[in-house]
């Protein structure tokens, strides 16, 4: 549901204010089973997600009756940014700068994420496979046009890029790596790897 806009002269009656309300609960649910997922993984119950919320059980199961339905929200928002943020990247004036960006802004909001991917490969999403490949396709296009650019060493592959961003982020994830810092300086460490 697109977000209400409502005019000056339209005043709020009760039929707006229950449609952002509404958009305001499917925004706080969908937030908090981000956090959830985060943090406990398949574990996170729908009560723990509704109490996150603020919002009651029956608001949440309203829109998700099932928890695999609420995940496949929170993984295709996810999927969704990671799309974008790859398509932005390979339309950025500087090759070199929109790269590293990216890989920096991939590994933070992996940092935040780190069981999305886990849960991926166990409970399957529809259109996630058609998602990442867009993402892969976003980053492979980024990549190009920096190696172009001189910004990345000739040698260095895509499929090296992918390996040190997926490795990076499954170890970090491993070692319970929490601190935004840490996933940064990893970030910055794989740029300075691949530039000349």
């Amino acid at each position: 549901m697109p977000p209400v806009r409502i005019q000056a002269d339209q005043g709020t009656g009760p039929r707006q204010r229950r449609r952002v309300d509404a958009r305001r609960n499917h925004d706080s649910v969908l937030g908090a089973a981000s956090e959830m997922f985060a943090a406990r993984g398949w574990k996170a119950t729908i009560p723990q997600i509704a109490a996150r919320a603020g919002v009651g059980k029956a608001t949440v199961y309203r829109s998700y009756p099932t928890k695999a339905a609420l995940f496949a929200a929170v993984a295709q928002r996810e999927l969704a940014w990671f799309e974008q943020r790859a398509g932005e990247a390979a339309q950025a004036p500087d090759p070199g700068q929109a790269l590293f960006d990216l890989v920096r802004d991939l590994l933070v909001r992996l940092s935040r994420q780190r069981t999305l991917g886990h849960l991926l490969r166990t409970e399957p999403v529809v259109g996630a496979k058609d998602s990442a490949e867009r993402i892969v396709a976003g980053l492979g296009r980024t990549f190009q046009r920096a190696q172009q650019a001189g910004a990345v060493r000739p040698e260095v592959t895509v499929a090296d890029l992918q390996a040190l961003i997926g490795g990076s982020a499954r170890q970090l994830a491993a070692y319970g790596a929490e601190d935004r810092e840490q996933w940064q300086r990893l970030a910055t460490l794989i740029c300075r790897a691949i530039a000349p």
